[in-house]
């Protein structure tokens, strides 16, 4: 019984051997592939690491940059396969092609130019001029920039040069009759310039020119040369008009600037006035240049009154004169800054406003009445004649 008892013991014993022998085998059996399933995971993820992007091709990219003032500038990225670079720009920044003699791509959706010639000065520019460009599909942003939300105001400044000076000038004179005066001229890049003195009273505006002028940037003083020309039989110096500061006989004058325009009139600081009233928002003096059917350019000046009314003046040197329109109305909005002027109630000459040959087809039929956008520099875009706006200054 004995020997019986430890035969059945003994077998157990061994069973129970076989038993761990075999639950031990199948735990090696399982943990080999859990292992090698790891390892295939690591060589994915790493390799999902090292190479999360397509290359980027050769090809043209397009991208449109903000500044802080809110002016556009348009780049044309071109990566050629030959290895070099060209961005196009069109904008506030210029219009240039600047060259880069390499292009590498950084393996990370993104391709870093050399400097550029010539060189280019925003802030994603870095020091040794190298630029990196991030490509979304057919567009590419520039590393380390971040379109601004929010816009500084431009610092407006005095022209730098006699170059920089040619344009259109107001200003406002105060007559001894307590009466502002609206002046209007311009400097031309051949030397040349021209005035208007609107006169309301007598409905027509004079007209001077003269065949010289010269600017100082250190002075940021405009000198008008002798006056060789004046319409009306109407000097720009009378007795009656107390305008002293045009020299006697050759009719010189000498005008400061600033960022908005004539700042004073030498001779007559103390005389010089702003046309407009801040407080009637709209009101002031505004010049535009349409391009006729016959491609010249043509001036308008128009006096925005405090008063309500309106005084619009068309210059017309071919026939020597200056065609004069007005009105009792004008709206501003200062949302859209659009000027609309009501109908048309006078004009001399027997010349409308809008005639079959004059092209001046943003005036509307028999009321003569026409809208205007309003630009930052004071000048107008008729609206209906976008196309033709064009500017007097040359």
């Amino acid at each position: 019984m004995k020997k019986l008892l430890a035969v059945l013991l003994a077998a157990c014993m061994i069973l129970g051997l076989a038993a761990c022998g075999g639950s031990g085998q199948s735990t090696e059996t399982t943990a080999a592939p859990t292992e090698k399933a790891t390892e295939a995971a690591t060589e994915a993820a790493t390799e999902e690491v090292t190479n999360p992007h397509d290359a980027v091709e050769a090809g043209s990219y397009e991208f449109t940059y903000v500044d802080e003032y809110g002016d556009e500038t348009a780049f044309t990225i071109t990566l050629k396969e030959t290895g070099i670079a060209y961005v196009q720009i069109d904008g506030a920044l210029g219009k240039e092609n600047l060259k880069a003699e390499s292009w590498t791509d950084t393996g990370l959706g993104s391709v870093t130019l050399s400097k550029l010639d010539p060189e280019l000065k925003t802030e994603f520019v870095a020091e040794d001029g190298t630029t990196t460009w991030i490509r979304e599909g057919e567009t590419m942003w520039p590393e380390g920039y971040v379109e601004p939300t929010e816009f500084k105001e431009k610092e407006k400044k005095a022209p730098a040069s006699k170059e920089e000076a040619v344009g259109v000038y107001t200003f406002g004179f105060t007559n001894p009759y307590g009466k502002v005066s609206a002046y209007i001229f311009w400097v031309n890049s051949d030397g040349t310039w021209k005035m208007y003195q609107p006169n309301v009273f007598m409905k027509t505006a004079f007209a001077y020119s003269g065949e010289s002028w010269d600017y100082d940037p250190e002075t940021c003083i405009l000198s008008l040369g002798p006056c060789t020309k004046y319409a009306e039989g109407e000097p720009p110096k009378t007795a009656g008009n107390g305008a002293t500061f045009f020299s006697d006989d050759t009719y010189e004058s000498s005008y400061v600037l600033d960022g908005d325009g004539v700042k004073e009139i030498v001779g007559a600081e103390d005389s010089t006035a702003d046309f407009g009233d801040k407080n009637v928002p709209g009101s002031g003096i505004y010049t535009f240049g349409f391009k006729n059917a016959y491609g010249a350019t043509v001036a308008y000046m128009l006096l925005a009154n405090t008063d309500g009314t309106w005084n619009l003046y068309n210059p017309n040197d071919f026939m020597g004169t200056v065609f004069a329109y007005g009105g009792d109305s004008w709206e501003y909005d200062e949302a859209t800054k659009t000027l609309k002027l009501g109908p048309c109630t006078s004009y001399e000459e027997g010349e409308p406003p809008k005639t079959a040959g004059n092209g001046a087809n943003w005036f509307s039929d028999d009321t003569y009445e026409s809208s205007y956008i309003v630009n930052d520099d004071g000048t107008l875009t008729a609206i209906g004649a976008e196309d033709s706006m064009a500017a007097i200054a040359q």
